[in-house]
């Protein structure tokens, strides 16, 4: 998917007052079973890494084999080793409401090439991240990701030619 329209789904929506995130959708990350996003007020840059809450919201009808339906994740990307750790996980069902949270602390794994942690990390590293102007990922307009998910998920479901 072309990611100006990508851009344009995430900010289509008119813009609301203020929120404790500040959520952004990755163009190149996922759109499969789940849309992904990052909250831009947690990332902490650091000379071991980048450090980071992830957002995952399935498709209503695709729920994880737990049964949430979304996920907030805290990882930290080494860039260098081309590693990820998850710090803590938070599981919600489908109407928003907590499963559980894991503050059990991961191991940090190599990076699968191919996969969407790889596609995280290739946006997450880029020289220039974070930046506001960047092309590989654009602001959620109303900062709703649930509303984000839904149009982006129908439109990756759409079988014309890209």
């Amino acid at each position: 998917m072309p990611k100006k329209l990508i851009a344009f789904i995430l900010g289509s929506a008119f813009t609301c007052g203020a929120n404790a995130a500040e959520w952004y959708g990755f163009a190149s990350v996922g759109l499969v079973k789940a849309a992904y996003f990052f909250d831009w007020e947690t990332i902490e840059k650091r000379p071991g890494g980048i450090t980071m809450w992830l957002k995952a919201v399935n498709k209503e009808s695709l729920p994880d084999s737990d049964g949430s339906y979304s996920t907030a994740t805290k990882f930290t990307f080494d860039c260098k080793k081309r590693t990820m750790q998850q710090l803590i996980e938070v599981l919600y069902d489908k109407n928003r409401d907590h499963i559980r949270t894991s503050t059990r602390v991961m191991q940090a794994v190599e990076v699968i090439p191919g996969t969407t942690g790889e596609a995280a990390l290739k946006v997450v590293c880029a020289p220039d991240f974070p930046n506001k102007k960047a092309q590989l990922y654009a602001k959620v307009g109303d900062n709703d990701i649930y509303a984000a998910a839904k149009r982006l998920l129908v439109i990756s479901d759409d079988p014309a030619p890209k």
